[in-house]
């Protein structure tokens, strides 16, 4: 029977002291026997790293290998670029030290992309948790095969939590943007752009934590980073399009609270990209400016 590849868990640490243990914990829960552990605390001001620091001895002999590194805070793609510099795995997947992986997640992912060489990575579903770990939500990707232009027009549901990577691809785009936030949003269209094909399946994996200081809640930061990565690319209609969508979206988040900033993102997708107002977005984002 063939080894079982390495796969390298990351765990970028900052300021989740209340939630680190448990993310931890669930990578020791593990049901895949082949992994490598990698902790960087990114300058936490909590008690993070001290205690990361007692369950060293623990880790060390849990795991195929475990690195534990603590400095100051460089920002979360640095993080990840450095524990992919320092990965030995054949996959690599990032715990955000806030989540939680359900036991066999390892294991159903890397048995699936291992029958496919094709694959830069395979995604999955996830449970919805809140800061006291109740679940709110179930959300589950449409099974299936996807390439660039799936999704950058977001066909798939390549949900961040859930991520296994093939190592050596992400390592042939170039690893992660480092000034771009976003870092998943980034890292799956370079590996869709290089011709990597990323699969979904239908099964819950990992429990996302949803609290109040979540990066994602803030819209206009979003967007801009979501237009950033856009402009990596070669500037086709695809592009173009994807811009007008992510634009739309905006409006469609701020109408509730701030109906000109809405307008503003509304009349910006407009002009960048005609066609784009017969689009849903177009009518979902115009139907709750104006008519709610």
């Amino acid at each position: 029977m063939p080894e079982l590849p390495l796969v390298t868990i990351c765990i970028p640490s900052y300021n989740h002291s209340a939630f680190v243990l448990e993310a931890i914990n669930s990578v020791r829960h593990q049901s895949y026997p082949q992994i490598e552990l990698i902790i960087i605390d990114d300058g936490s001001t909590d008690s993070s790293a001290a205690l990361i620091e007692t369950m060293r001895s623990e880790l060390n002999a849990e795991f195929v290998r475990f690195e534990f590194r603590s400095r100051e805070n460089l920002g979360l793609a640095k993080t990840l670029n450095e524990a992919l510099n320092w990965s030995r795995g054949k996959y690599f997947s990032m715990l955000s030290s806030d989540d939680i992986l359900c036991p066999n997640k390892t294991t159903i992912l890397v048995e699936h992309i291992e029958k496919y060489s094709e694959l830069g990575g395979v995604f999955a579903g996830y449970d919805q948790i809140d800061s006291e770990g109740r679940v709110t939500r179930r959300l589950i990707p449409k099974p299936g095969i996807w390439n660039f232009s799936d999704v950058l027009a977001k066909r798939c549901q390549l949900y961040a939590p859930t991520m296994l990577l093939r190592t050596e691809a992400m390592r042939r785009v170039g690893g992660y943007w480092e000034e771009i936030a976003l870092e998943d949003r980034g890292m799956v269209l370079k590996l869709s752009n290089a011709g990597y094909l990323l699969a979904t399946i239908a099964e819950p994996v990992a429990y996302y934590r949803w609290h109040a200081t979540n990066t994602i809640k803030n819209t206009e930061r979003m967007t801009e980073a979501r237009l950033q990565i856009l402009s990596q690319f070669e500037q086709t209609e695809d592009i173009s399009a994807a811009r007008a969508k992510v634009l739309f979206g905006a409006a469609l988040e701020l109408a509730k609270k701030d109906k000109e900033r809405a307008k503003y993102y509304f009349n910006k997708a407009r002009i960048s990209h005609a066609k784009s107002i017969l689009t849903r977005s177009a009518f979902r984002a115009a139907r709750k400016i104006w008519l709610s």
